[in-house]
């Protein structure tokens, strides 16, 4: 079994590090991915691909870059399910 750290990123942490190799952001990601395991939900997933199909980005980085990074983070990341949310939140409000 691994002892790998794992990490959950923000969506704009993870296009932070796409758009900016060497910004904190940038730094965090390729801390996470070279240190020990990204997690990624199906939600987390679903929402960096809307957000990296917006007609913004293609001045930064062309749809085929995207795909590509989006395509080899789901290969490096550890998927996972995630939990109602008001669930958890109740937990918290005891």
């Amino acid at each position: 079994m691994s002892h790998k750290t794992r990490y959950v990123l923000d969506t704009n942490v993870i296009i932070g590090a796409l758009l900016f190799n060497h910004s904190t952001p940038g730094q965090a990601f390729f801390h996470a991915l070279d240190d020990g395991i990204i997690l990624m939900s199906p939600s987390l997933t679903e929402e960096l691909s809307d957000v990296l199909s917006r007609e913004k980005f293609k001045r930064y980085v062309t749809r085929k870059e995207r795909d590509r990074f989006l395509e080899g983070l789901i290969g490096e990341s550890e998927l996972v399910e995630t939990t109602d949310k008001a669930l958890c939140l109740s937990r918290f409000q005891r």
